[in-house]
C-alpha cells in the first residue's frame, strides 16, 4: 500500500472512526493552476505560498451511509512525493482544511511523509 493510501485510511479511522473498504476507493491525480481551483473545494488562503501549478492526489470514497468523502493531498507538479498540504471534504463541504501529513502507527512510531 502506498503512502497516500495509508494516510487516507489512517486519517479516516483515527479522525472519523470509519474503516475504509479499500476496494471502494477511487484514486485520481489532477494538475491545476491556482486560478483554476474552486475555492469551495480548496481554501484560497492555503494556496498562498504554494507553487503554481499544483498536483492534486485525490482519493474518493463512498462510505456505508452513502456519504462521499474526498481526500486531497497537494504536491509539487513534478515531485508527487513532496506533500505540501491536505484537505478532507465530506458531501461537498470542507470539513478539515489542515489534515496532518503524518502517519501514526503503534508499531512504527511516527512516520513522516
Amino acid at each position: 500500500m502506498n503512502g497516500k493510501t495509508e494516510l487516507f485510511i489512517s486519517y479516516m479511522k483515527k479522525t472519523h472512526n470509519i474503516k475504509v473498504n479499500i476496494d471502494k476507493v477511487i484514486f485520481e491525480g489532477l494538475s491545476m493552476f491556482q486560478t483554476e481551483i474552486d475555492e469551495n473545494i480548496f481554501p484560497v488562503k492555503v494556496l498562498k505560498g504554494l507553487p503554481d501549478p499544483l498536483l492534486f492526489l485525490t482519493t474518493v470514497y463512498m462510505d456505508q451511509n452513502e456519504q462521499e468523502w474526498i481526500f486531497c493531498i497537494v504536491t509539487e507538479i513534478d515531485i508527487a512525493d513532496k506533500w505540501l498540504h491536505a484537505v478532507c471534504i465530506k458531501n461537498g463541504e470542507i470539513i478539515d482544511e489542515n489534515v496532518p501529513l503524518v502517519l501514526r502507527s503503534m508499531v512504527d512510531g511516527i512516520k513522516q511523509m
